[in-house]
């Protein structure tokens, strides 16, 4: 009776503690929810910003480069490497997507070649960068140029971006000279107005025009306002018309495909950190020459642009990676903790 009431006792004395088995989980969990809450939104907001400036680089970049091209092989059927050197290197300090260059003549000879570890053009045998898969990705668009309709939308397109430039200028000349109503009405209205009807004609040719024909449709309106303000407004307006035509004609000709590996000089040379699942892309667009006593072009080659891509999903899913290993060690110390607890529950129903 006495050793009965010694261990009574003991036990009211020394009550054991209260565990808590959701403790350390609970922890776990919220780490995992705070990290990936800031993994995630950091993430997001890097590379998403990235990726708008490598979809730039594709469409903003590619574009006037390929004018570029263009108005010198217009000028001159030789090719000025310093010139093309001296046009083109300034683009990899402005866009640090930007990993090559290289333009090709219509039987995919290399012409000139640039790129972010070598901007000193090289041309022939002196390039240094790889095939990279460029005659398949050329396949395609060597079928197109046979489709006479895809060829004269380009012709389209350029003569109306031609036209909608020389508004712009006139408009801004205005504007710099303070000129308004009538003065600038005269010539200009009428080359808005044909503009407008061609632009409307493409657009039945389901080419996506809605954003310029409202521009252009702007330009008129602000046209026929008076003061400088409307001149101005209309200046803008043109700006805006004109540069969803150059995209239009980027969109039409351009090819977009995902480069097979990119060479490891040039992976090393890309600025800032090597992030994982760096890739390359590139952008290619054919190039055109105007026939000379003809509305026609004549087909003068390719502009081939590479760039840097790091897809924003695999970011984010590495991102999320330690959160992820938080929630599977809360997982994992809770069921361990489960069978503890049952133990010692039974222990305590058989000491009493």
């Amino acid at each position: 009776m006495s050793s009965m009431s010694s261990v009574t006792l003991t036990r009211e004395r020394n009550p054991r503690p209260a565990r808590r088995p959701w403790l350390a989980p609970l922890v776990l969990v919220l780490l995992a929810i705070l990290y990936g809450a800031v993994a995630l939104w950091w993430t997001l907001t890097t590379f998403g910003a990235r990726g708008s400036e490598e979809h730039d680089v594709a469409f903003v970049v590619a574009g006037p480069i390929a004018e570029t091209v263009e108005a010198v092989l217009t000028e001159s059927d030789e090719t000025d490497l310093q010139l093309y050197g001296d046009l083109l290197v300034p683009m990899f300090d402005d866009w640090d997507s930007l990993a090559y260059v290289r333009i090709w003549d219509p039987r995919l000879r290399l012409t000139c070649e640039l790129s972010r570890d070598l901007t000193v053009p090289r041309a022939g045998n002196g390039g240094r960068l790889p095939d990279l898969g460029l005659e398949a990705s050329a396949a395609g668009m060597i079928e197109r140029q046979q489709d006479s309709g895809w060829l004269q939308t380009i012709t389209d397109l350029q003569g109306l971006l031609a036209t909608q430039r020389e508004v712009s200028m006139l408009l801004e000349s205005a504007v710099d000279e303070g000129q308004s109503g009538r003065a600038v009405v005269s010539g200009t209205y009428t080359l808005q107005e044909d503009a407008l009807k061609l632009a409307e004609i493409l657009q039945r040719k389901s080419l996506p025009m809605e954003s310029v024909l409202k521009a252009m449709r702007a330009v008129l309106d602000n046209m026929t306002g008076e003061g400088a303000e409307a001149v101005a407004a209309a200046w803008e307006a043109a700006r805006r018309a004109e540069n969803g035509l150059a995209m239009a004609l980027v969109e039409h000709r351009i090819t977009l495909d995902t480069l097979p590996a990119l060479p490891a000089s040039l992976a090393n040379a890309e600025p800032g950190a090597h992030w994982p699942f760096l890739r390359g892309r590139r952008a290619l667009l054919p190039v055109f020459t105007p026939v000379i006593g003809e509305v026609a072009l004549a087909h003068a080659g390719y502009v081939e642009v590479g760039f840097y891509d790091r897809p924003l999903p695999r970011m984010l899913l590495l991102a999320v990676t330690p959160s992820i290993v938080l929630l599977l060690a809360a997982l994992v110390i809770a069921l361990v903790d489960r069978p503890r607890k049952r133990r010692e529950e039974d222990m305590d129903e058989d000491e009493g």
